[in-house]
This record gives C-alpha cells, structure tokens and sequence, in this order.
C-alpha cells in the first residue's frame, strides 16, 4: 500500500509542478494536470484508509484506545 501512495504522491507532485501556480486551469495541459493532482489525491487518501482498516484487523478486544487527535496539539504548538 505504500508504494502505491508513493507512486500517487510523486503524480500529484508532478501535476503540482505542471499547473504552473496558476488560480486556475486555463489550458489543456494545466487542465489534464488539474485532473491528475485530484485523482492521485483521491488515490493517496484512500491508500491511508484502507491501511488504517488493514492495521485494525490485528486489533484485539483489550487494546487500549488511540489518541491520534492528540498529534493536532503539536501541530498547533510548533507556530507558537
């Protein structure tokens, strides 16, 4: 699954690159380039969902529970 979300990454980076910076598309090539950032981020989020439901296939019932919002806290404490 991470070779597929790299793959994805590298074309949506790729399109980034081909848009040019631009607000929005006004030719065809930024247009296709548009177009490949949104599917290969589609791609991306879906590779992380799926994995999440693969790593929480080998979840017993004791497990204590995740605190994965908690990671927003030093998010927001790295600006300040």
């Amino acid at each position: 699954m991470s070779v597929t979300n790299a793959v994805s990454g590298i074309v949506g980076v790729g399109g980034l690159h081909l848009m040019g910076g631009g607000l929005a598309p006004n030719d065809v090539p930024t247009t296709l380039a548009a177009a490949s950032v949104f599917m290969a981020a589609i791609n991306v989020f879906g590779g992380f969902r799926v994995t999440g439901r693969m790593l929480d296939m080998f979840r017993r019932e004791g497990d204590p529970p995740d605190h994965n919002y908690l990671y927003a806290v030093q998010i927001g404490r790295a600006h300040v």
